[in-house]
């Protein structure tokens, strides 16, 4: 993995504080998830669990509950000057009745749509997905979810350019249609977000997060 010129898997540890602190705007990981700072919210019978290991978002046995998790950075970036990287590790527990969000930047529990990137899931089908402010934005099919396993999926931004998205370090879309852009500050450096569309519980559990913005 690149940080411009800097290969990051050729670094050693005691390197990598400096680098950053040097050339990196922001940076947040997080994989031990039992004390973390939680601004999650729920509706109707969706809960969140915190674990060592993971944090859990499940929606509930009633229709329409919805459970989300944001991580906030207050004051770093806004998307024209800036590149960022966010990789998560997730498995999505269910490929029916449901519809899930996570990425970087805002995106609501409505039909309206802000600044945002993410890997958007339908029922099985996964999307890339990228959205303006004045409700524009670009979805590209990438497959079936697989519901067996926990996967790594990456969103790569390059401002003004195009963004990125991976499964497992394999490139499956390039968007460069309605990407966010402009100098406003965006504090979601990463959101998650799952809805129920029908009367079961649905499971989206997260076991780590990156977030590089320089």
């Amino acid at each position: 993995m690149y940080f411009d010129d800097v290969v990051l898997s050729e670094i050693r540890s005691s390197e990598l504080e400096e680098i950053l602190a040097v050339r990196c705007n922001a940076y947040w990981q997080c994989s031990n998830w039992k004390n973390i700072e939680n601004h999650g919210s729920v509706s109707g019978s969706a809960y969140i669990d915190n674990f060592s290991e993971s944090l859990y978002l499940g929606t509930g046995t009633t229709a329409n509950s919805k459970a989300s998790f944001t991580k906030y950075f207050h004051w770093w970036t806004d998307w024209s000057t800036y590149r960022r990287i966010l990789t998560v590790v997730v498995l999505i527990h269910d490929s029916t009745n449901q519809e899930i969000y996570f990425g970087t930047g805002y995106f609501p529990e409505t039909s309206v749509t802000y600044d945002a990137l993410a890997f958007k899931v339908v029922n099985g089908t996964m999307y890339a997905f990228a959205s303006v402010s004045d409700s524009s934005k670009t979805e590209v099919n990438i497959g079936s979810v697989d519901t067996t396993k926990e996967h790594k999926y990456t969103i790569r931004f390059i401002p003004n350019d195009r963004a990125e998205f991976y499964v497992d370090d394999v490139l499956k879309a390039v968007i460069t249609t309605n990407l966010p852009s402009g100098e406003e500050a965006i504090d979601e450096a990463f959101r998650a977000y799952i809805k129920n569309t029908a009367d079961e519980d649905k499971g989206l559990e997260i076991f780590e997060v990156r977030v590089l913005i320089w």
